[in-house]
Formats: C-alpha cells, sequence, structure tokens
C-alpha cells in the first residue's frame, strides 16, 4: 500500500485569496475498529463548491476537501462489518486529512 494519498488543500491568504494544491499526506496508523478504503469516485456537493471558491461561511481554512465518496475496503483494524475487498460508499461525513 503506498505510503501517501493526494489531497486538494484549499488555503486562505492574508489578502483573503485562496491557493489550491493538490498535495501528499501521509497515512496514519488506522485507529482501532476503523477501516481503510481506497477511493475509487468522489461527489462533489455544495459544501465542496463553496469550500473551493472560499466562500464557506463556518468552515477555517486550510481545509481539505472531501465528504462524498466510494470504494473498495483495503485493511481493516481490529473488527469491522466490512470485508477487504468489499465495495462500500461510506455514509459518514468526514473530512481527509485533517
Amino acid at each position: 500500500m503506498a505510503e501517501t494519498f493526494r489531497a486538494l488543500l484549499i488555503t486562505e491568504n492574508a489578502d483573503k485569496t485562496f491557493d489550491r494544491e493538490v498535495v501528499s499526506r501521509p497515512f496514519e496508523d488506522l485507529p482501532e475498529n476503523d477501516v481503510l478504503v481506497r477511493v475509487s469516485h468522489i461527489g462533489i456537493c455544495g459544501t465542496d463548491y463553496h469550500i473551493f471558491e472560499g466562500k464557506h461561511p463556518y468552515l477555517a481554512y486550510p481545509r481539505v476537501m472531501g465528504h462524498e465518496f466510494s470504494g473498495t475496503v483495503a485493511a481493516i483494524n481490529r473488527s469491522a462489518s466490512v470485508a477487504v475487498g468489499q465495495d462500500v460508499q461510506p455514509a459518514r461525513v468526514v473530512e481527509a486529512g485533517g
């Protein structure tokens, strides 16, 4: 498995403009009872659009985008209700890469 993943990072500048950059982030240890999903498809929602444009009123920057996705379970730490190799579409809203 790769040691890093790619993420879209949105950063606010002092002049209130925004930079957008694809960055590599390291994988952290997988928390107990969590799964690692190899993402194959993503969705773009209205929140993502506002984050990308730097117009979301309730978020702080820098911000890594993305919470609508599907993929395949790549690893499990301890126990889970899914299996390695299973296709999944997580329903939980999370941010990737903190």
